[in-house]
């Protein structure tokens, strides 16, 4: 464990100066440092969500055979940052920008987002318009940050994430990106069903009665980067949801990678992606505004009463938007050279 944590800081340590090179525009806050500090300073109970579920009992032999228990522990870890965006290499996360213009190099040549659609007028509304966004899924570094502070005071699930490492990348492949095409064809199931959405809503409300009450943002299938008819803070949303989607439930048509990690009895990342629900994982803002708390995208809780719209603290004014995933995990912390045997759980 010591040796992975020296190479994932000797990663964060090379990235930092990378972005300190690359992040010269207003957004230039949104850099490894910064997420990194954000994440230790987010809202424990409603982030990080750690719970004692029981306890692990492996068998250490060194030179002679003991069983030794561990906690077993529940906690939300920062995996990922998802950012919704116009123009190829111009994501809010800016360390990763000359990372997607590698990729992006071949198949990706010219793809750009809200370009393509029509201007915005002011308000930030487009009505009747279509709206194209590019979105990026990259590990971020707060996953370790928060890992390490965690294992200091108590225990903690290793993130399945690495920093910096690329998991979704549209601009590699617009043509399936804006058109979907395959993914229709391979999830025709899923637009079926039509029961992954985005919408205004409480965390776990169900999803039968909130499509019949409540105001709809728009479905994750097919996961495409455009929406039509809605404002680009909820259209922004719906794409992220679509983008973490890909990753969490994979993709065919376009350059992603699935969050690793370790499986076992003893440790159990979430491979699910929900809408409703924060069960599997959880969004925090990063840009334009950081948020302290995280939710699900479409939180009705988060709607502010003083205003008309509800959201418009949370919507940028250049249509650019990211947020942290945070993924649960459920694990024991394997003692050197211990065999698990079993598990007892009180939760």
């Amino acid at each position: 464990m010591k040796q992975i944590f020296k190479k994932r800081w000797l990663l964060l340590g090379i990235a930092v100066s990378t972005a300190a090179l690359t992040s010269t525009d207003a957004r230039s806050d949104l850099d490894l440092v910064d997420i990194s500090r954000h994440a230790l300073e987010s809202d424990f109970s409603s982030c990080t969500d750690f719970t004692l579920k029981g306890t692990c009992f492996w068998l250490v032999c060194k030179p002679f055979c003991k069983v030794k228990p561990t906690p077993y522990i529940k906690h939300y870890s920062p995996d990922v940052v998802v950012s919704t965006y116009d123009s190829q290499g111009n994501s809010p996360f800016k360390g990763t920008n000359a990372i997607t213009k590698v990729i992006s190099l071949a198949l990706g040549k010219g793809a750009n987002g809200g370009e393509k659609s029509p201007k915005r007028k002011k308000g930030s509304k487009q009505d009747n318009s279509i709206i194209y966004r590019l979105a990026d899924v990259y590990g971020s570094p707060a996953a370790w940050t928060l890992n390490s502070w965690l294992s200091n005071m108590y225990v903690a699930c290793e993130p399945g994430s690495t920093i910096l490492q690329p998991y979704f990348v549209s601009s590699s492949n617009p043509v399936f990106w804006y058109s979907g095409l395959v993914d229709s064809v391979v999830n025709f199931d899923e637009i079926i069903k039509g029961d992954k959405y985005l919408a205004e809503r409480r965390d776990g409300d169900n999803p039968e009665y909130v499509l019949k009450t409540q105001p709809f943002w728009g479905h994750v299938y097919p996961r495409v980067g455009a929406l039509q008819g809605q404002d680009h803070y909820r259209a922004n949303a719906v794409i992220a949801a679509r983008a973490i989607d890909s990753v969490i439930e994979g993709r065919y048509d376009i350059f992603n990678t699935q969050l690793d990690g370790k499986q076992g009895s003893y440790y159990l990342p979430s491979e699910q992606f929900e809408t409703h629900t924060t069960e599997h994982g959880k969004f925090q803002m990063l840009y334009p505004i950081k948020e302290s708390g995280c939710h699900i995208l479409g939180d009705s809780t988060l709607r502010e009463n003083t205003t008309l719209d509800g959201f418009s603290k949370r919507r940028s004014s250049n249509g650019d938007y990211a947020w942290h995933y945070w993924r649960k995990y459920i694990c024991c912390n394997r003692p050197s050279g211990g065999k698990f045997l079993y598990k007892v759980t009180w939760q």
